[in-house]
């Protein structure tokens, strides 16, 4: 009965004692160290409590386009869905731009930004999906037998009107305009950028051209329609005078039609000092449409001043002369 020793029995009283010794330790010993070796096979408990954290990236829309290439309807809400939903930012059927629009004011042209490859992955994604929606509409609304083509049409306008607010390449978006022959989209483009010139060559070169791209503002011929673009681009853009001055002086039926006009025309370039008056006789008489009862006010007013500057001059040398 020795192995009743090591298992801690008492022969006296006939229990199992703690304090006996086990395998030649004490109990206090035996479980320190069996504490001392749990405490080395567990991990600590920070290590143990902390949940590993989990990252994922969104991937590129753009792995999805080639998905839709033979179902455009389905690739526009497609796109239309993502940018709601992942960037809140969503197209109206209402647009500012149009003939039903009120007068605009000339706004500060914005910047062409940054090429899509200098731009960050998530912005050149946002890029990608307007010009992508953009190039859907115009093509929806050249589709007569559509029945959205209007809507899109409209679409297409609020997306342009909205240019520097949604992250669309505006130089993209002219280039598509213009291959579409959307012209609505195309001159809201060019005053956008501050290419105010573009504009009023358009209308004194497409003297046919659609109305529907012309706003409610504007009036029934070209010309009329030319002038009502100085009006509104003239006063922040003085250079864009001598270029009507030129355009109505192109004709006789045109100086007659906007005799008052040229002469507005004409005191604006002498206020703002646009043009010599040499330049101005030149440009007037280049052809034999001006008339001299359009410009007499005019040419009287350059000459009085002339004269003015003459006398003024003389005083002067007649003064330096007798000192």
């Amino acid at each position: 009965m020795n192995y009743l020793s090591y298992l801690g029995y008492d022969k006296v009283t006939g229990v199992f004692s703690s304090s006996s010794a086990i395998n030649g330790k004490s109990a206090e010993l035996v479980a320190a160290e069996d504490m001392k070796l749990q405490d080395t096979l567990e991990l600590p408990k920070e290590q143990s409590s902390k949940t590993p954290e989990l990252t994922y990236t969104i991937p590129s829309p753009r792995q999805y386009f080639a998905h839709f290439i033979s179902k455009p309807g389905q690739f526009m809400r497609f796109l239309e869905s993502l940018a709601a939903e992942r960037w809140k930012q969503t197209v109206s059927e209402k647009s500012s731009t149009g003939p039903e629009a009120i007068p605009r004011k000339v706004e500060k042209p914005i910047e062409q930004g940054s090429p899509t490859t200098d731009l960050d992955p998530d912005l050149a994604d946002q890029r990608c999906i307007w010009n992508t929606l953009l190039e859907l509409y115009l093509t929806d609304a050249q589709d007569t037998t559509s029945s959205g083509s209007d809507a899109c049409r409209r679409k297409a306008l609020d997306v342009i009107d909205r240019t520097g607010d949604l992250p669309l390449d505006p130089m993209h978006a002219l280039m598509v305009c213009s291959t579409a022959g959307f012209t609505s989209g195309q001159i809201r483009l060019w005053e956008k950028l501050g290419m105010y010139e573009e504009v009023l060559r358009y209308w004194m070169n497409n003297p046919t051209a659609d109305l529907s791209a012309r706003t409610s503002e504007q009036q029934s011929s070209t010309s009329e329609n030319v002038l009502h673009h100085l009006h509104l681009y003239g006063p922040t853009n003085p250079q864009l005078y001598p270029l009507v001055l030129r355009y109505l002086s192109s004709d006789s039926k045109l100086m007659t039609q906007h005799a008052t006009d040229v002469r507005d025309i004409l005191n604006v370039i002498n206020e703002e000092s646009l043009m010599p008056a040499l330049a101005v006789v030149q440009l007037l008489s280049r052809n034999s449409v001006t008339t001299i009862g359009v410009v007499k006010d005019w040419l009287r007013a350059k000459v009085a001043d002339t004269k003015h500057d003459v006398e003024s001059v003389s005083l002067s040398a007649h003064w330096l002369i007798t000192c």
